[in-house]
């Protein structure tokens, strides 16, 4: 299980959760989305990792969210951004080949 919070120390307890910054997760989801990856849509929630994410899967996803965090250290402050990812990232890479998501199911 992983999950990511956006905040200016650790999270340890559930008050340390709930003074995350949501925006900026909110954000951050909508660059992981343009990049073809399906992160749980909630910092509240955990991504899960499991024997059908190949080796592939999770260095994409891994790329995919250096890109939008990246993005997202150039948007202006999460109060006064758009939800919409194309309005603060000029750079959308397109997703070229195999399967790369945060919840890859096996082929059938």
């Amino acid at each position: 299980m992983i999950t990511l919070f956006f905040a200016t120390g650790p999270i340890r307890s559930w008050p340390d959760a709930k003074a995350a910054d949501t925006k900026r997760f909110g954000l951050w989801h909508s660059g992981m989305l343009a990049r073809g990856h399906y992160w749980p849509p909630s910092q509240f929630e955990a991504a899960f990792l499991g024997g059908a994410h190949r080796e592939a899967d999770i260095d994409a996803t891994i790329h995919a969210a250096d890109q939008a965090l990246a993005a997202l250290a150039q948007a202006p402050p999460a109060d006064t951004c758009p939800s919409s990812p194309t309005s603060w990232s000029t750079a959308r890479p397109s997703r070229t080949g195999g399967r790369a998501s945060a919840h890859a199911h096996p082929p059938r």
